[in-house]
């Protein structure tokens, strides 16, 4: 089945911090994120997390979006678990096309 997304990023000035949501087809979840920047602001680092009711609590991830270039970016999502660790779930590579 054709999966369709939209996320929302955006920086607040007062908190100094970047915020996302996130709504796909998969469900009827809003996931909710808030991170920080580093790197000189070539990666952006948020934790992201949504209530899924197949386990009735919340599941927690953590995402990095890295600017390699000027026309490169990666994504990559790690599901967290209930003691800090992560495991790799996805990595995408953006190429802007001229």
């Amino acid at each position: 089945q054709t999966v369709q997304s939209l996320g929302i990023e955006g920086y607040d000035n007062g908190q100094k911090k970047h915020f996302g949501v996130w709504f796909d087809t998969m469900g009827t979840l809003m996931a909710t994120a808030e991170g920080d920047c580093s790197d000189g602001g070539k990666v952006t680092t948020t934790y992201m997390k949504f209530f899924d009711p197949s386990i009735g609590k919340d599941k927690k991830y953590k995402n990095v979006v890295t600017m390699v270039d000027d026309n490169t970016m990666t994504f990559e999502s790690y599901e967290m678990d209930g003691d800090g660790g992560g495991r790799k779930m996805m990595i995408i590579t953006y190429t802007r096309k001229e």
